[in-house]
């Protein structure tokens, strides 16, 4: 029954061990755009990863058309990120100051004063926001040479499958 239903039985060990040493990888376009959007750590260890078994790496055509297609998109998401964060910490102030107005502590309350802590805040915003421009000018942009496509044009030289004769090939496929 094993044999007739694949599917429904995890591999065994000796399976698994064979897959890992002989199987060839074949990646998403996703998976490479997201080495832009990983931690640098993360895209390192994956990139390693990816090193360790090159000569079973395999990148389907569309795939590597999809990538080259959205790289630009996501490196400018990536950048486009620190502008968020910032209006999200200037937010966080703006919203602190409005509700400490609208309990109207200064004139309402005989004890509690939230100056120092609301200065903290501001304080603490400032900081985090020049952390933010220190880590903008490390962030590769759009029209920074990419060090990154040129990792992964290494891993998959000569591992990119062949493009569609045309149209008509490429219209049968989706067909199918």
């Amino acid at each position: 029954m094993r044999d007739a239903f694949r599917g429904f039985y995890a591999p065994t060990e000796q399976e698994f061990a064979t897959l890992w040493n002989e199987a060839t990888f074949v990646v998403d376009s996703s998976t490479l755009l997201n080495l832009y959007r990983y931690p640098k750590s993360a895209s390192a260890a994956l990139l390693a990863s990816f090193k360790k078994i090159q000569d079973r790496l395999w990148l389907p055509h569309q795939v590597g058309l999809e990538f080259q297609e959205n790289r630009l998109t996501v490196i400018a998401e990536q950048e486009h990120k620190f502008g968020e964060v910032r209006k999200t910490a200037d937010n966080l102030l703006i919203s602190l100051n409005r509700d400490i107005d609208v309990l109207q502590l200064k004139t309402r309350h005989s004890l509690i004063s939230p100056d120092a802590f609301v200065d903290a805040v501001a304080t603490a915003v400032t900081d985090f926001k020049k952390y933010l421009d220190k880590l903008a000018e490390q962030q590769d942009g759009v029209a920074t040479h990419d060090k990154l496509r040129d990792e992964i044009a290494a891993l998959f030289a000569n591992r990119i499958g062949p493009p569609p004769k045309d149209q008509a090939e490429l219209d049968d496929i989706y067909k199918q």
